[in-house]
């Protein structure tokens, strides 16, 4: 948009300039200084002041020295235009939301020149939206309601589209940001619905707006499926930086989470190493060590943990965990849920097959399995959090929303938190590493059982045939030391 000033000569009468609203309120002021118009019928009669405090587009359009330079019989005929802008709409070939023109006035603050006035001819034709979001712009320079239609999302979105690119080519983002912002809002379920299915599309209208309610809802999703986000060279410099940064973070508290499951022990299973120690009446020492006996009275417990422990190795294995397609998001929400969401009684057949017992043992083991995975779920417990605000309980989604967004983290903030612009680039350390210990992740075979999902069924078929149905106990010791190597959680 150009701030030219347009210099014409004619004669236009300062008539048309006066609205048909009666009063001393938008769109009209008797004290203003501004005529605008937008259209034959479409005028506005405001103050310089407030234009130029909302846009600085119009602060240099405005100067003093372009002023009408009133007589003194027309100040006294109450004249008070001393600036006229008028609208060019663009041509039907072309894009954009046309071009404000000042016009010079003459001594009497009349436009010399031409009538350049778009005619309100629309041949039956629907009036152009551009109209509309001048509107809105001048609307919200005075604080007033915006004329938006929410009935629909996308009819809100093609508003809101429509007055940002005029505000943006006035400089006035600032002033609409907010009541675009709440617009938004007020759609409730419908937007959160489109952010968790459009989030990269979402950040940049965040981005252009400055929001930080929908900036956070677009990075918590775009985190939670970042794996399988395709358009990452398209995001913004500054908000794939901090998902980048966000998921990084996700990644470690998943291996913690991992860490803390494999190393998870039954408090029941534990037993002191002081001598002398009884329990129930019953001396459970023996120089110094637990007898064997009370071991061998808990052997379904042990039994229980091998296998959970077999589940979870096998599926991180398999790549099913946090390198899964989905981050993991079958795995940690079947661990949060417990009870039959995974190793439920059809695992437990599966694993009588091999080791045969009887139906009080399939009781007893299948009742240590429980306890192992009420043990376990407190694990994952912030993993599965919502902190998006859709409500994922009438909405499904496949991916994990518990990323932490707060306020310092927003792409242009400046406080502590901000997140720099050229850190990460697009072949930047943070991607290096990615691909650093993805490589280191597909090292050794993968189980023929990768990509099953937690529908009951065990990960682990338990048929000679499979290569996923080596046990953990047949492998060296060696391995199982290098497996174990790091911390040990002890409940």
């Amino acid at each position: 948009m150009s701030s030219d000033v347009e210099m014409t000569t004619s004669h236009q009468s300062t008539t048309t300039s006066k609205s048909t609203n009666k009063g001393n309120s938008f769109p009209h002021f008797e004290d203003g200084d501004v005529t605008i118009l937008l259209s034959a019928s479409r005028a506005y009669q405001l103050h310089a002041r407030t234009l130029r405090m909302h846009s600085p587009y119009f602060a240099r359009l405005l100067l003093e020295d372009r002023a009408a330079k009133l007589s003194p019989k027309a100040k006294k005929e109450g004249v008070r235009t001393l600036y006229r802008i008028e609208l060019r709409l663009p041509a039907e070939d072309e894009e954009g939301v046309g071009g404000l023109h000042l016009r010079v006035l003459d001594e009497r603050g009349r436009p010399r020149g031409f009538n350049t006035v778009d005619p309100d001819i629309e041949n039956g034709r629907l009036p152009s939206p551009i109209y509309k979001h001048y509107d809105n712009l001048l609307r919200a320079y005075y604080s007033q309601s915006l004329n938006l239609d929410d009935s629909t999302l996308p009819k809100l979105l093609s508003d809101i589209v429509g007055l940002s690119d005029v505000a943006d080519a006035v400089n006035s983002l600032k002033v609409v940001s907010l009541p675009l912002e709440n617009a938004l809002i007020k759609q409730g379920q419908v937007l959160w619905r489109s952010i968790s299915a459009n989030a990269t599309i979402w950040a940049a209208m965040a981005m252009r707006l400055h929001s930080e309610v929908i900036m956070r809802e677009a990075v918590i999703h775009m985190v939670g499926q970042w794996g399988t986000v395709k358009e990452r060279d398209d995001i913004d410099d500054r908000v794939r930086a901090l998902c980048e940064i966000k998921w990084k973070k996700l990644r470690d508290d998943k291996i913690d989470a991992e860490r803390l499951i494999l190393g998870h022990y039954p408090s029941h299973l534990t037993r002191p190493s002081q001598p002398n120690v009884g329990l129930g009446g019953q001396t459970i020492l023996f120089q110094g060590h637990t007898r064997m006996d009370v071991y061998a009275s808990q052997i379904t417990a042990w039994m229980a943990m091998n296998l959970y422990r077999h589940w979870v190795g096998q599926h991180i294995c398999a790549d099913s965990t946090r390198y899964a397609e989905d981050e993991g998001y079958v795995f940690y929400t079947a661990v949060a849920a417990g009870g039959d969401a995974y190793l439920d009684a059809v695992a437990i057949e599966g694993f009588a097959h091999f080791f045969p017992m009887s139906k009080k043992a399939r009781n007893s083991l299948d009742e240590q399995l429980g306890l192992m995975k009420e043990g376990v779920k407190g694990y994952v417990k912030e993993l599965v959090r919502n902190r998006s605000m859709l409500d994922t309980k009438s909405f499904q989604i496949a991916h994990l929303t518990c990323v932490k967004v707060e306020k310092e983290d927003m792409p242009w903030s400046k406080g502590k938190g901000a997140v720099v612009v050229s850190t990460p680039s697009k072949n930047g350390a943070m991607e290096e590493d990615e691909e650093e210990e993805e490589d280191e992740s597909d090292d050794g075979d993968v189980p023929a059982a990768k990509g099953q999902n937690m529908s009951g069924k065990p990960l682990v078929p338990y048929t000679p045939s499979s290569k996923a149905s080596k046990l953990p106990w047949e492998e060296s010791s060696a391995d199982e030391d290098e497996e174990d190597d790091g911390d040990v959680q002890v409940v």
